[in-house]
């Protein structure tokens, strides 16, 4: 549906191109329409034969790991080429790409490591941008030779085994020693230097005992591109934490600029950070202490659900609610239907399912997971016949089960992935066939006790032709350190989660993400009811996970087309509607613009947002003298124009709370009358020219000047 959505985005934008009346919904095009490159090509490859801890999937990259994020950040996209499985690029393919990144994932046969070095060549000669990152993927001397002469390296390639020494030749501070010190490390070091005109940020010497020495600069940024090298990229501490070596943020940002094009930006919606909240079924039918006979389920229905005005999104595990897992009895399964089907029908829960059996590790032979489960999923009673992990079970029949216990006008939304969530190609293959949207797994923790950008996960990750969205962030089983100790009141750790994921920059939305066995405890139900005070208390706009996932689908396949000096087109299928410039790039200009609904600066960006149409026209200005325009500045709830004008507005609102709305653009002290609902009541702009609201949950209303 995303696709079709963007090929008739797609088509509405080369039709207008060719008009040119001039009206509002079709702004004239300056005839300089420039497609702005967003996507990066990676290319990957594992020989399994060699390498069984890597299944060769694009989560097990370098890439992946550690500059996806960033780069999603700053309006870039990655696409991953495996060329074990698909071979060598085809002529010209690298034309499309905005860069190209050979990732340190890389060993394979020297033939396929040739591909990647005809696509280096061939990136070089067209000027496409190159990083080449994680451990050094040029094995074959010959293939590495080649390489080297296109990209001017410097170095003999030999290779200094068992350093006696490693020291530092060189080190720029503004780059490295980023979120730890760099310490030299007396392991294997090649003779790599960096062509002769590069900036090196790091350069270090290792010698041999018998007197041998090789000089060896792992980062560094050159005419081309660059590189950032193993083993100094990144520093693990321990196992639950990494460390940044380098900031990837300023490195990145020296070779793809941030600021050129309008970047596309999930994490929020009408000028406010994004608040979403979701539950994994696990534990519904547990039974809870704090109420004698209670389940879980029952617990976060009442002292949560119903308790905070907010949009959660809702999951069950089918084989848990119908008594179907080893140990429950079945007359308990009618109960439990009743509570899931109570909980289903209040009107801010979003409906998903957990799928049947709750897979713990979804790829056959999927080893780094498979030792940390007893089973590859929940294990059921004697009288069930279920014997292995069926997709279509799981995806498709679960999904037919929360239908059966939903109200007339609601639908199961969502495939919520169990376990290691890592669902593979095939399991979202089923999730699309079914219509549910996915989500889940990506591992985002940051926070005071383990801090690092590093446990900053990527929005995305591609499974073949499929995406799986990432959860914004990760849940209460991971704060509570895999739920060991005795209070388990770790979730509230989260909070420094949210606070470290906004600045310095905004990296994520707000993401309230839990399983039903916070309701068995004092401690860890304490913990989540902070949690969602403290949601409370911000100035969030709350979507479902459902809306959630359509617009980061959206935000990964907007087109940005330049259009004229400071000037852009924006299509896509109108579900992301949040455009992030910096301040220095000037304001929008609301009268040169179209589909543009206002905008609002946080810290040294602003945060422009738009109507939802295909095709948005957005014309930056100089931010001295600024028109005197009627704005949207931020709402807490959905709002859609009837229509907006310089001086006056008629609006839609809709959402679960009173909605807090703030207009720029006014005249200063000038009164306004605003109508809800054919009541009239008057509003006077500050002296900065804003108009400060409270308005209904839902609502229409017009907005004129006096």
């Amino acid at each position: 549906m995303a696709r079709l959505c963007l090929l008739v985005a797609v088509l509405t934008l080369v039709a207008s191109i060719g008009a040119s009346d001039g009206t509002a919904s079709d702004t004239k095009s300056s005839g300089t329409l420039v497609p702005i490159k967003r996507e990066l090509l990676v290319l990957f490859g594992n020989d399994a034969r060699e390498f069984a801890e890597d299944m060769g999937w694009p989560r097990d990259t370098t890439a992946a790991r550690r500059p996806q994020t960033p780069l999603e950040w700053m309006g870039y996209e990655l696409r991953y080429h495996n060329l074990l499985k698909e071979g060598k690029l085809k002529t010209g393919e690298l034309s499309r790409y905005g860069g190209l990144i050979v990732d340190g994932s890389l060993h394979v046969p020297e033939v396929i490591e040739d591909y990647a070095a005809a696509a280096v060549i061939e990136a070089k000669a067209a000027g496409i941008p190159i990083l080449v990152i994680g451990p050094y993927p040029f094995s074959s001397p010959e293939v590495s030779a080649k390489v080297a002469r296109v990209l001017k390296l410097r170095g003999d390639g030999s290779v200094i085994r068992f350093p006696q020494t490693t020291g530092i030749v060189s080190l720029d501070p503004q780059m490295m020693n980023f979120e730890a010190e760099v310490r030299p490390r007396n392991v294997a070091t090649s003779s790599l230097r960096a062509p002769e005109d590069a900036d090196v940020f790091l350069s270090v010497i290792a010698r041999a005992a018998t007197g041998e020495s090789a000089r060896f600069d792992p980062v560094f940024l050159a005419d081309w591109g660059g590189m950032v090298l193993d083993p100094y990229l990144e520093f693990q501490p321990s196992l639950k934490q990494t460390l940044l070596l380098v900031d990837l943020y300023k490195y990145l940002a020296r070779i793809w600029p941030v600021g050129e094009f309008p970047a596309p930006d999930p994490t929020t919606r009408n000028g406010l950070r994004v608040f979403l909240s979701h539950i994994d079924g696990d534990g519904f039918a547990s039974l809870s202490n704090l109420r004698g006979g209670a389940t879980c389920g029952e617990i976060i229905l009442e002292r949560i659900l119903k308790k905070y005005p907010v949009p959660v999104t809702a999951s069950i595990v089918e084989a848990n609610v119908r008594a179907h897992e080893f140990g429950q009895k079945a007359e308990t399964a009618p109960e439990l239907e009743r509570i899931a089907r109570e909980m289903f029908a209040l009107p801010n829960v979003e409906c998903a399912t957990h799928t049947y059996s709750h897979p713990f590790v979804w790829l056959d032979g999927d080893l780094p997971y498979e030792e940390e489960y007893e089973t590859r999923n929940l294990k059921l009673n004697p009288d069930v016949d279920y014997s292995q992990i069926d997709l279509e079970r799981e995806i498709g029949g679960s999904s037919r089960y929360v239908q059966s216990l939903l109200p007339a006008g609601k639908k199961v939304e969502l495939v919520l992935w169990s376990g290691n969530c890592q669902p593979g190609v095939v399991a979202l293959r089923a999730a699309a066939k079914h219509q549910l949207g996915n989500m889940n797994g990506g591992d985002t923790v940051i926070s005071r006790r383990y801090p690092g950008v590093a446990g900053v996960a990527p929005r995305i990750m591609y499974w073949d032709d499929q995406i799986q969205v990432l959860a914004p962030n990760q849940n209460d089983f991971v704060y509570t350190q895999d739920w060991q100790g005795t209070s388990k009141t770790g979730f509230s750790e989260v909070l420094e989660t949210y606070q470290l994921t906004e600045t310095p920059r905004r990296l994520k939305p707000v993401n309230v993400y839990y399983h039903f066995y916070s309701g068995a405890l004092v401690g860890p139900l304490s913990a989540l009811d902070r949690v969602y005070r403290w949601c409370m208390e911000q100035p969030l706009h709350a979507v479902t996970a459902g809306d959630f996932v359509r617009v980061t689908l959206d935000s990964h396949s907007t087109q940005v087309y330049q259009d004229g000096d400071r000037r852009w087109r924006l299509v896509n299928g109108g579900h992301l509607r949040t455009f992030r410039m910096p301040a220095s790039a000037g304001i929008p200009l609301m009268s040169a613009s179209s589909g543009v609904t206002g905008y609002h600066r946080f810290e040294d960006w602003f945060y422009i947002h738009t109507d939802g149409r295909a095709e948005t026209v957005l014309q930056m200005g100089d931010s001295t003298g600024a028109e005197r325009s009627l704005f949207l500045q931020k709402t807490t709830n959905a709002i859609e124009f009837e229509t907006l004008s310089a001086n006056s507005a008629r609006f839609k609102q809709s959402g679960l709370r009173e909605a807090e709305t703030v207009f720029g653009g006014a005249e200063p002290g000038r009164d306004y009358e605003l109508t809800i609902e054919n009541v009239r009541t008057t509003v006077r702009a500050t002296p900065d020219g804003t108009l400060q609201l409270r308005l209904p949950p839902v609502c229409s209303a017009v907005l004129n000047p006096l």
